[in-house]
């Protein structure tokens, strides 16, 4: 089959009951490239699932690891996301989730400006608390201390997804740049999730996640 790659990827892609995140270890920005280099030949060899509708492929700036972010019409099995990634990597178990809101800039023109950062972050879920109720809060507390418009200057959009067992949060957000997103983090959101108490999904990492640029967003549009 011939798959078809996209200028930019769509995170809030209509029609898409779920998404897998796996993310694959690297020991530099050499070793990123080459990992997602394969991962994006491996895509164009591939047989494709029916209900897979798009995949991409983003690389952390400090050359540490590649996400795969796939997405499916249907809620797909955990091991689907598998076969996205060649065998030989040391790829971390895939993750469900769903998209649950999308908060896009106040200030964004349409069509968007193109983004070349993506900040990503997972916040663990706390005993007692739900994914969508975990989020609605974090909202909240932004907007009571920024307001509600968004006018920030390069945050074009924030994705926010619940895992499937509800065990986590994922956010994957488009920026303009680095610079106007480390601005943005360290205005508004260090001193709220410190006041919140929320956590990195894993242990060590800091909660305002990491920095990713895009490398390759393939779809199922030509078969």
């Amino acid at each position: 089959m011939t798959v078809a790659f996209d200028a930019r990827p769509l995170i809030a892609r209509p029609g898409v009951a779920a998404a897998l995140s796996i993310e694959i270890p690297a020991t530099g920005v050499e070793d990123q490239d080459r990992i997602a280099d394969a991962v994006v030949a491996h895509w164009n060899r591939l047989d494709w699932p029916d209900t897979l509708a798009a995949v991409s492929c983003f690389g952390n700036i400090d050359g540490r690891s590649v996400l795969v972010y796939s997405q499916w019409a249907q809620e797909p099995a955990l091991d689907a996301g598998g076969v996205l990634v060649p065998a030989g990597f040391a790829a971390e178990a895939p993750t469900a989730y769903h998209l649950y809101r999308t908060v896009p800039g106040g200030g964004v023109p349409s069509p968007p400006p193109p983004a070349y950062c993506f900040p990503v972050a997972f916040f663990a879920v706390e005993p007692g608390e739900s994914g969508r109720g975990k989020i609605d809060a974090m909202l909240a507390a932004e907007e009571a201390k920024a307001g509600t418009r968004r006018d920030y200057p390069g945050g074009i959009a924030a994705h926010m997804h619940v895992s499937a067992d509800d065990t986590s949060i994922f956010v994957l957000s488009e920026w303009v740049s680095v610079e106007l997103h480390t601005a943005h983090i360290e205005e508004i959101w260090e001193e709220l999730l410190a006041q919140g108490g929320h956590r990195a999904l894993e242990q060590g990492k800091p909660a305002t996640g990491d920095r990713f640029r895009h490398y390759a967003t393939a779809t199922v549009d030509a078969r």
